[in-house]
Formats: structure tokens, C-alpha cells, sequence
């Protein structure tokens, strides 16, 4: 499916290695690029602003993320194919305790080029040949949670002009109630637009204003073209200088208004009018035609976004008194760097269930009249909970007491067993997901059994021998051990 041709400064480097950053300059032949991408984030969306864009074959790219957010995020670009993002962005997971130091990026054959993980405020360039195949090839951020939203494509294809060019406005100040109104007045302020689109939002403006749009309209093919307006308040589209559709006065954006006009190929001239007379303020413009599906030619009116406060597990464990959703009200969740998290039962000892990828969003606990439980930001798996899970020979559960925690780069949630002090430390397994129980009984002088459900679970121990969901430990071995679980088909 031809791989990218990916440099670092002057030499080749292999499709694990990350492209330069913008203050090292570009390689050799890059100095001037065919396309000049550039992607943000939304902020506190968990997406980029840059969902799908389009290139040549073979073509010289250059790339740039920027991370506007509050969190980490990266950009890993993969092979053409079904399923190829889903089979990065889980071996990213299966990564464990390496992850940050390989930027949460797997050595995998559909990895073809990523970023670093950028920090807030981070920004970098990557330098690339486009693949020669003509295919769509996706890009995801492999950050723990982040893939399931956090994705796009890279389209390597034919690269359509654009329909609009030479984008002009004219901005003028005062209380219009007519689009004539504006006919009589100056601009008070007169620039160019970027991006392709007429957006009121760049004007800076709220209230009392009217606008002239301008820009040369291409058309690939001859024949009826349609013209979709919404507005609030007044507005008219007009093409070559005629009037295709127009909705004036003040009003509310109510229901679309739309014309049409017969248009030959090639350029027009295309003038969009507007003005806001007080209260809300909205423009959408879309078109339609010979081989042209309806198109905005406004900025997309973003959906509201349920806000989000996300906690972020950086390079240590984040261990929060926190009540969870589906967990006892006296949970203790923890989140791993790794990208696994857990969450604890004070009032019984037990783990409760674990989940992978992004950590908590404690929104419904701190907005609001708060005190709700706060939602996992991953997908849960279940760790086998039968209750505490230590066992003396011969007794179905005995009392447990809870100490306090420790934290650091190990969790350690500290008991009294029955008189018997227990220090059970919470960390990521070496890979896959799951998790590895560490216990310590100092003093211990008798046989302990250690019980769990095992349905669903691959389960390793340090010391014991299993009969059902009941690993046995001798005296021996038990003042110490360790029990390693994870799903089931998770690389070892």
C-alpha cells in the first residue's frame, strides 16, 4: 500500500521515527511543500480540529499539530486499511509501563508516522512523501481514551480547488433594520479572510453591524445551482451581481430560504450581505449543483459540547477519594500513567473493576450542586471481584480493616487482616490490559489463598497452585507475592 518516504533533518528515518519540529527547519527538498497542513485541537473536546484533508500521490506534505488543549495528544498516521487504527491504538495500550517513553506510539507494522506526545502548548512538524497509492489513510491520538474520538483521515487522492477565493469583507458600524441600509454607509473597517469560508466570527463583532462578503466563486461544471440561506437578521446572497436569495429585515434564523440561478463554468463573482440589528447573530450559506452536493460555505454551527473536566494521570499514579460511577460511594480510584485504572472499595477492602484508557471526568461532582459520581473515561473490564479477595485455610472471608493509602509510584492501599498487616500495592501489568496486585504480609506464618473470579481473565501468579477461582500460597511464599491479571488474548 506504499509507505510514507519520512525524514529526520537531512536523512531517512523509519516510519517509527518522528518528523522534525518546526525549529530544526525542514530536510533537504522540503523547502517548499505541495501541501501545508495544519491541525489544532478542540479544546476539551478530545478531537482535532482538522477531521479529514486531502493530498496528491506522492506529494511533498509538511504537517503541523498544535495542541491548544489541557492535556497531552499526539498524531499517528496509519496504514490504508480496515481496522488498522483500532489495531494501533490497542497495542498502544498493551505498551503498560513503556508507554510514555515511546510517546504512547507501538513499534507496529501499520504505524507509517506520528508526533511526539505534545504537552499543552506543544507544536510540531512532520515532513513527509504522501503514498503514491490513492487510499484513505486515518490518524488517531494513541493517548490512553483519546482514540475513540480522537481520530481523522488523510485522503491521498485528486486535490479540487477550492470554491472559493479571494475571500474580501467590508464591515460597517450602526443600528441597520434593512439590508438597503447599508447602501448609504462607509466601512469602518475593511480586511481578507482565511480558511475558504465567510465567517462572521472573524469579524469580531457581536452587535449592530452589517458586513459586504466578497469572493470569486469557481465552478467546475455549467448548469442550475442552488443557494441555501439562514440567517439572523437580515442577509442576501448575489451572484455576478444578481440577486439569487435574500431574507431581509430583522428576524430570528428561522427555516432555510433558498434560489437558484443558471451558471456557466468557471469564476464568478460572488457578494454575501449581512447585517445584525440587535439580539443573536447567525449566517449560513451552503451550495448545490452539477456534481456538487450541498456545501456549506459558512463555518459549520458547532453542536453544544457537555462540558468536561478531566483529571490527567501524567508520569505517576493520580489516586482520588472520589465517588465513581457504578462503585461504592467510599471508592479510591487510581490512574496509572500507563493508561489502566482501578477503582477501590475502602468500605470492604475489594477491587471493584478496572477500566482502560483516560482516566476521571469529574464534572458531575464539581459543577453544578455537585456530588454526583463521576464518570470513567475509558472502557471497563472486570477484574474478578469476589469481596476482599485473602483467605485463611478452612474460612469462606474473615474481618478487614482499612488503614489509609500510600502513593507514589506505586499505589499501596494499607489493612489489618484480622491482626495480620497487609500492604496490597495497585500497578499496570509489563503489557496488555489489566492489572498486577503486589501483596506483602509481614510476619506471615501460615498458608494464605487468594480468590477471584478467573472467567474472562488470564491470570499469572508468583507462588501458589490454583483449584477453581482459589490460588493457594504457602507459608513460605506468602509473605509476599504477586498476581498479574488481564483479559483474556492480551499479549503477554
Amino acid at each position: 500500500l506504499g509507505r510514507l518516504a519520512l525524514f529526520w533533518g537531512a536523512a531517512l528515518f523509519a516510519s517509527l521515527g518522528c518528523g522534525p519540529s518546526d525549529s530544526e527547519g525542514p530536510p533537504p527538498g522540503f523547502a517548499t511543500v505541495d501541501h501545508d497542513i495544519r491541525l489544532g485541537v478542540r479544546v476539551g473536546q478530545l478531537r482535532y480540529d482538522l477531521e479529514e484533508f486531502t493530498v496528491r500521490p506522492g506529494a511533498r506534505v509538511k504537517l503541523t499539530l498544535t495542541n491548544n488543549d489541557s492535556m497531552q495528544h499526539n498524531l499517528v498516521i496509519c496504514r490504508s486499511g480496515a481496522g488498522a487504527i483500532d489495531r494501533v491504538a490497542q497495542a498502544a495500550l498493551a505498551l503498560g509501563e513503556k508507554a510514555s517513553a515511546q510517546d504512547f506510539v507501538p513499534r507496529h507494522q501499520d504505524v507509517l508516522e506520528h508526533t511526539k506526545a505534545l504537552m499543552p502548548g506543544e507544536a510540531q512538524s512532520l515532513w513527509f512523501r504522501a503514498p503514491k497509492v490513492m487510499a484513505s489513510y486515518p490518524f488517531v491520538c494513541t493517548l490512553p481514551g483519546h482514540s475513540f474520538t480522537m481520530r481523522g483521515v488523510m485522503v491521498v487522492g485528486e486535490v479540487r480547488d477550492p470554491l472559493l477565493s479571494d475571500l474580501r469583507y467590508d464591515v460597517f458600524d450602526g443600528a441597520f433594520r434593512a439590508l438597503s441600509d447599508l447602501e448609504a454607509a462607509r466601512p469602518t473597517k475593511t480586511g481578507t479572510l482565511d480558511g475558504g469560508l465567510f465567517d462572521i466570527d472573524a469579524l469580531e463583532k457581536k452587535t449592530n453591524y452589517g458586513v459586504w462578503f466578497h469572493a470569486s466563486l469557481r465552478l467546475a461544471k455549467a448548469g442550475s445551482y442552488r443557494f441555501y440561506l439562514r440567517s439572523d437578521d437580515g442577509a442576501r446572497i448575489r451572484v455576478d451581481g444578481k440577486e439569487v436569495v435574500v431574507h431581509d429585515g430583522i428576524h430570528p434564523a428561522g427555516p432555510e430560504r433558498e434560489g437558484g440561478i443558471q451558471l456557466r463554468a468557471g469564476r464568478h463573482d460572488l457578494r454575501v450581505e449581512y447585517f445584525q440589528g440587535g439580539g443573536g447573530q447567525a449566517l449560513h450559506i451552503a451550495i448545490a449543483g452539477p456534481d456538487l452536493r450541498k456545501t456549506d460555505l459558512t463555518p459549520t454551527t458547532a453542536k453544544k459540547v457537555e462540558r468536561r473536566i478531566p483529571i490527567m494521570v501524567m508520569h505517576d499514579p493520580v489516586v482520588m477519594r472520589v465517588h465513581v460511577e457504578q462503585a461504592s460511594s467510599r471508592s479510591i480510584a487510581v490512574g496509572l500513567p500507563s493508561g489502566m485504572n482501578c477503582v477501590f472499595d475502602a468500605e470492604t477492602c475489594r477491587m471493584q473493576f478496572g477500566w482502560s484508557g483516560a482516566f476521571l471526568d469529574v464534572t458531575p461532582d464539581r459543577l453544578g450542586r455537585g456530588g454526583q459520581p463521576c464518570r470513567i473515561l475509558g472502557q471497563r473490564f472486570e477484574v474478578g471481584d469476589l469481596g476482599f479477595p485473602l483467605r485463611r485455610s478452612g474460612t469462606s472471608a474473615t474481618a478487614v480493616r482499612f488503614l489509609g493509602y500510600e502513593t507514589g509510584k506505586r499505589t499501596r492501599f494499607l489493612l489489618d487482616w484480622d491482626g495480620q498487616e497487609v500492604v496490597w500495592s495497585v500497578t499496570s501489568p509489563p503489557s496488555g490490559i489489566g492489572l498486577r496486585y503486589d501483596f506483602e504480609l509481614p510476619g506471615n506464618t501460615g498458608d494464605v489463598q487468594f480468590v477471584m473470579r478467573r472467567e474472562g481473565l488470564d491470570v499469572e501468579a508468583s507462588a501458589g497452585t490454583w483449584s477453581g477461582d482459589s490460588l493457594t500460597i504457602p507459608a513460605k511464599d506468602a509473605s509476599r507475592f504477586t498476581v498479574t491479571l488481564r483479559l483474556q488474548g492480551e499479549p503477554k
